[in-house]
């Protein structure tokens, strides 16, 4: 019974996660985007330059 369980949740949790994932692209900017400046500051921040500047971070410093 549990295994049933476990298998069950499994493959709703499988399904839920593809639903999320994006295949390609977006064609949208953070221009794109009005109002919430400090939050997108903030994903800027911890995703974007690390991403384009990786020289900036080393052992001792790390993004998020």
């Amino acid at each position: 019974m549990h295994m049933e369980l476990s298998t069950k949740y499994n493959a709703e949790v499988k399904n839920s996660l593809r639903k999320c994932i994006m295949l390609s692209k977006p064609d949208i900017s953070f221009d794109d985007i009005a109002g919430c400046e400090y939050a997108k500051e903030c994903i800027k921040m911890a995703f974007v330059v690390p991403e384009v500047s990786p020289h900036l971070f080393n052992k001792n410093i790390r993004p998020w």
